[in-house]
């Protein structure tokens, strides 16, 4: 009777310990899902700064061409009151600076073709650059539904 309790109890013991031996398992694997949502979130919010860096130089950018732009309109505008102002005075003169006017227009608008088109190459990036971390969200999202996936299977098991 006595073997037969302590054959018993050895076999709860021996059950304990296997027991403790898979709590110990589950417990390693749930650390290292913490440590893998961990570096996902690091990588999200890596990608989340990178975006937003892009979009600072982006306005950035854009400011510096506005800026641009107005002294461009606001020298022209005053270069045209002189031609006109002078035209009064010697009609010659005028002739002459409407010319040089003329050909100072057309590389000022060559230049604005050129940063329109610098402008249009930039927004392509940001395209580019939106495409690119909106494939790595998803593919962080079928990682963290992955990750769930399994977590939940190993609890289903326990």
């Amino acid at each position: 009777m006595e073997r037969c309790y302590s054959d018993e109890l050895n076999t709860v013991n021996t059950d304990i310990n296997i027991l403790k031996q898979q709590l110990l398992i589950i417990k390693n694997k749930l650390s290292q899902y913490k440590y893998q949502i961990s570096m996902i979130d690091i990588c999200r919010t890596s990608e989340m700064t990178k975006i937003g860096s892009q979009i600072d130089n982006v306005r950035c950018h854009t400011k510096g061409f506005e800026e641009m732009f107005a002294k461009e309109h606001n020298i022209f505008e005053s270069y045209k009151k002189e031609l006109r102002e002078k035209e009064a005075v010697e009609q010659e003169v005028e002739k002459q600076k409407e010319r040089e006017a003329a050909e100072e227009n057309e590389q000022r608008a060559k230049d604005v073709a050129n940063v329109e088109l610098e402008c249009d190459n930039i927004e392509r990036e940001c395209v580019v650059l939106k495409k690119r971390n909106n494939a790595v969200m998803l593919k962080l999202r079928r990682k963290l539904i992955q990750t769930e996936n399994i977590r939940r299977d190993l609890l289903k098991k326990n």
